[in-house]
């Protein structure tokens, strides 16, 4: 028995099925014209196009160019290159004004407090190696004027 034929059998038998009874929703009139195609598996690759490697298309020639080798020079750290662009920060760094603190630190960054003492002991409650501010200033555990004890 073919596929084509134990399909047709099949249909045949559901409709005769759907015209003695009408629960199917649908009814069956003819399957004659139904054609099955075969399914073919293979085990080759797909044809290669521009869209089936990994990685986004290519450049333009040129600026492909360029871009691998910024690439190369980025990835080659004791390179020339790399020491000359490190000579040319530092002497930018020399030229800016203003004190090397204030380029180091963002307007925004909260200060830490300074030490209420000196040394490991604290005079005023004698305890050794503890914190050198005093956490319960304001009846919580806050440092910098922001709570830490949640």
């Amino acid at each position: 028995m073919t596929l084509r034929s134990s399909a047709v059998s099949l249909a045949r038998g559901l409709a005769s099925s759907s015209s003695s009874s009408s629960s199917l929703p649908f009814r069956w009139t003819s399957i004659q014209n139904v054609t099955f195609q075969p399914r073919h598996f293979s085990t080759s690759h797909a044809p290669p196009n521009s869209f089936s490697r990994p990685s986004p298309p290519l450049l333009p020639r040129a600026d492909q160019k360029e871009f691998e080798d910024l690439q190369r020079r980025v990835n080659a750290p004791a390179s020339q290159q790399a020491q000359q662009d490190l000579e040319a920060q530092a002497e930018l760094a020399k030229t800016v004004t203003g004190t090397e603190k204030d380029l180091t630190m963002h307007p925004d960054y909260r200060k830490t407090p300074e030490p209420t003492f000196q040394g490991d002991t604290n005079p005023e409650t004698g305890e050794v190696g503890g914190p050198k501010r005093e956490p319960l200033v304001h009846g919580d555990w806050s440092y910098g004027g922001r709570a830490t004890d949640f």
